[in-house]
Parts: C-alpha cells; sequence; structure tokens
C-alpha cells in the first residue's frame, strides 16, 4: 500500500517532469520565433545591367511586398551608365547602390554583393522582373539546410500579357548567407552559373524546395540573356557550361567576387 507521503513524492515527481517537458516546449517556441524574426531580415541581391526600361517597377515592386519590414536592397549596376542614372532618379528606401567599374558580369556582381550583405537570408532577383505582394509566403519553407526555388509566372513585355506557364526559374533563390559561401557562390560564367549553383548546393546536402505558390512575375523581352546568340538556351557556350557542371565532383569551387566597385549611395 502506497503511503500518503510517497503519493506525494511520486506527484511531485511526476511534476517535475512535466515541468521540464513545458520547459522544452517553450524554449522550442521561443526558437521557433527567433528563427522566423531572423528569416524576416532580407537582404536582397540584384545584378543590373541595360535594365534602365525595368528597373523602377522591380524595385517599386519589392517596396510593396506585405510584411517586409527588416531588409535592404543592393544592387549592382555592372557598368550601365543608363541603367544608374534610371536609380538616382528615385528615392527608395534602404536601397545601396554598387557601381562596378568593369562589366564582370551579373554572377561576379551577386558573388561581391553577398559579402556586403548584413542579413543571414539571402534573395536573389532578377532586374526586370516584379515581386508580387504575398512573396513573404516563400519563407514558410526556409529552415536549416534548405533553400527555396522560388515560383513565377510569365508575362511580356511591353503588352504585360501573362502566360500560363509557370515553373521555379534557378535564378530566383532565397538562400542561408552562410550556404552559399560554404561553396563559394557562383561560378565565373556568362549564364547558366544559377543552375550550376543548385547543382552545387544539391551536392553539398543542402535540400531544394520549390515553392508552390507564384510570387513574382518573369519578364520576356527580346532583351532576355535566353535569346542570346552567344550566351542563350541553344548556343555553344551554355552547352560547354552545362557540360563542365555536370563534371563537378565536388561543391566548392573558386571565389570569383572583383574588387572594382565602388558604394554610390
Amino acid at each position: 500500500m502506497i503511503t500518503f507521503d510517497k503519493q506525494i513524492k511520486n506527484l511531485f515527481k511526476d511534476y517535475k517532469k512535466r515541468e521540464k517537458e513545458l520547459e522544452l516546449i517553450d524554449n522550442n517556441i521561443n526558437q521557433l520565433i527567433i528563427d522566423m524574426k531572423e528569416r524576416h531580415k532580407i537582404s536582397f541581391i540584384i545584378s543590373a545591367y541595360k535594365s534602365e526600361n525595368f528597373i523602377e517597377e522591380c524595385l517599386n515592386s519589392i517596396e510593396k511586398v506585405e510584411g517586409l519590414y527588416y531588409y535592404e536592397i543592393l544592387i549592382g549596376i555592372d557598368n550601365c551608365i543608363e541603367t544608374l542614372n534610371k536609380i538616382k532618379e528615385k528615392n527608395y528606401k534602404n536601397l545601396k547602390i554598387f557601381w562596378f567599374t568593369k562589366n564582370v558580369g551579373p554572377y561576379v556582381v551577386k558573388n561581391t554583393l553577398v559579402k556586403q550583405a548584413k542579413f543571414n537570408t539571402i534573395c536573389f532577383f532578377d532586374s526586370d522582373d516584379i515581386m508580387l505582394p504575398n512573396y513573404l509566403y516563400n519563407l514558410i519553407y526556409f529552415t536549416k539546410n534548405t533553400y527555396v526555388n522560388v515560383k513565377c509566372t510569365n508575362f511580356t513585355h511591353p503588352d504585360k500579357t501573362k502566360t500560363t506557364m509557370t515553373y521555379n526559374p534557378a535564378g530566383v533563390i532565397i538562400v542561408n548567407k552562410k550556404d552559399f559561401i560554404s561553396v563559394n557562390g557562383y561560378a565565373d560564367w556568362r549564364c547558366g552559373a544559377d543552375t550550376d549553383l543548385i547543382r552545387r548546393l544539391d551536392m553539398k546536402g543542402i535540400q531544394r524546395i520549390d515553392a508552390k505558390k507564384v510570387t513574382f512575375l518573369r519578364r520576356i523581352h527580346e532583351n532576355n540573356i535566353t535569346n542570346d546568340s552567344l550566351y542563350g538556351n541553344d548556343s555553344i557556350y551554355r552547352k560547354e557550361r552545362h557540360q563542365e557542371s555536370l563534371s563537378r565532383k565536388k561543391p566548392k569551387l573558386k571565389s570569383y567576387i572583383t574588387s572594382d566597385y565602388e558604394l554610390l549611395a
């Protein structure tokens, strides 16, 4: 027969055990809140070249994203004075403008800007595309050891007719800064390095999450690099880079950054 004192001791043990369980749950909730706050601190990174007809609409769309409070926009002007002059006409919140004194290509620009980013959540975006207000929906997928491949719908320029084509382009991802740096970022190519980066992140064991909702619009116009004779989808250059990517044995490559830039604002 269990005495009253024994019952009290057992209840006390059960209480202490339950208290530890509740403390663990509470700690997990607190950590989740901290993680969510950190994920919502975003560095948007954009490389811009011959984007004077599109960049204003792109930047305006970022400022209209719902729930965006802690962020910065790092835009690298890849030695294109027309694009620079267009940006300088406006006063955008949290915008840092980097002028690259040599045309180094979009991937070297992005690699260089990541080093300057102050937040851990990195969002790569294209200067001719448009974010939708629900863009932060993608952060529900973004956890440790993952990156998000964002989903889009194409639209034609200048008539802005939407197509029925929706997909997850390799060039628009949300990635942890440390994970990006761990593979030394993009290759020093003129095209195709975004697909190569995804392959190397996968090799590193960083899980790709393909977002389910459309959260940005991809502009189709005559100057798209995919239509370019030298670097387009059917070009010899792109096919050679694709084969080079497939032949890689390790996720990490040489770090391609440049010091040929200056911060203007």
